[in-house]
């Protein structure tokens, strides 16, 4: 095929095989048999979207993605992996000069030994934390978890962990070697610690972390939620960064309720602070306003023939907004479609109205375990 290319990740395969060495000689031993959970699904979709930018964007994409989820376990050990086969072909205004890409990647993948209040854990792991669903300013690594999008499909990052956990006290300390699976900054070497205390109807964390390769001060960040009763929860997010001689500060506020049915509404507010310049050459995704609102309202999640969302995000600073509407339907017992629509609203320049108009998600799911 014309200008198409497949690429592999030499780190996702060592750590894929490293791990399956690890199961291999664990099941050589004797003891409790290997429990197995997996489940695969093929996704098939494309987008269409109504530019606005002059920037050399695709106006038509179609992607194709194999999702392997696999979970071992023995005893105390535990082993996750989540290998994935993603095919990308993306072709520009006009149709001419379409280019595809396809990339075999480990998303996750990594063991865990459990003992009393003790765990450890190394490999490629989703290291997210926090309520948040915008944004989630508390985590030095998942600013943007992709909670927001119903497509995403969050990788890991590799480190090693051990957590400590005592009546309503949990310690987590981690080595983070790279990030180079999540969006810039790419973050290397980074010492983490963070500290979580757990009640009956409140859980709040503090963390602590500092990347060695990196000219800039530690990251402090906090979360706290508190559920007063059944339907709402309150809950928030903060950090503070030194970057050269100013400190970027983030936080968020928000607040959910559930109601008898299922149905999910969420509202928060983010405060950006970090919109240096640095911080815009580093990550050309980064946001670009300082005060956010955000919204939603989603069908309950735990329907399985059929869900729905509505989004709402609005830049306070350009007054631009954008709007997402997702739906999914189960068809027949291994096969769903889903269907997303977005629009975005403002002037020439602004965050959310200034790329694309708007933009149309068609495609398939097939559940194949």
């Amino acid at each position: 095929m014309p200008n198409s290319r497949w690429t592999i990740s030499k780190h996702g395969a060592a750590g894929l095989a490293a791990l399956l060495l690890c199961a291999g000689a664990q099941a050589a031993d004797g003891g409790e048999a290997w429990r197995t959970d997996a489940s695969l699904e093929a996704w098939l979709y494309g987008d269409a979207y109504r530019l606005t930018s002059p920037a050399p964007l695709p106006q038509k994409q179609y992607h194709a993605e194999g999702r392997l989820d696999l979970t071992l376990r023995r005893d105390a050990l535990r082993v996750e992996l989540a290998p994935r086969l993603n095919w990308l072909r993306a072709c520009p205004p006009g149709g001419a000069d379409c280019r595809s890409d396809g990339q075999a990647s480990l998303n996750q993948g990594y063991f865990s030994l459990a003992s009393g209040g003790e765990q450890l854990a190394a490999g490629r792991e989703k290291f997210s934390w926090g309520p948040a669903n915008f944004r989630s300013p508390s985590n030095p690594f998942y600013f943007d978890s992709g909670r927001t999008n119903p497509l995403a499909d969050t990788p890991g990052v590799d480190l090693a962990r051990w957590t400590h956990s005592t009546g309503a006290w949990r310690l987590t300390s981690a080595y983070v070697s790279d990030t180079r699976t999540l969006a810039q900054p790419r973050q290397r070497d980074t010492v983490l610690l963070k500290l979580d205390r757990q009640g009956d109807d409140a859980l709040a964390s503090l963390v602590f972390s500092q990347a060695r390769s990196q000219r800039q001060g530690p990251f402090l960040g906090a979360f706290a939620q508190y559920t007063p009763d059944d339907a709402w929860l309150l809950y928030g997010e903060a950090s503070a960064q030194r970057r050269g001689a100013a400190t970027a500060a983030r936080w968020l506020a928000g607040a959910g309720y559930t109601s008898a049915a299922g149905r999910v509404w969420s509202a928060e507010y983010l405060f950006n602070g970090d919109i240096g310049e640095a911080t815009l050459q580093a990550d050309p995704a980064a946001l670009r306003g300082r005060h956010y609102l955000w919204a939603s309202v989603q069908s309950n999640p735990q329907e399985l023939e059929r869900y729905w969302r509505l989004e709402w995000t609005r830049n306070r600073d350009d007054h631009s907004q954008g709007w997402a509407l997702y739906g999914e339907r189960r068809l027949q017992p291994r096969l769903s479609g889903f269907a997303m629509l977005i629009l975005g609203e403002g002037g020439a320049g602004s965050e959310l109205g200034g790329v694309y108009r708007s933009g149309a998600t068609l495609g398939l799911k097939l559940f194949l375990l």
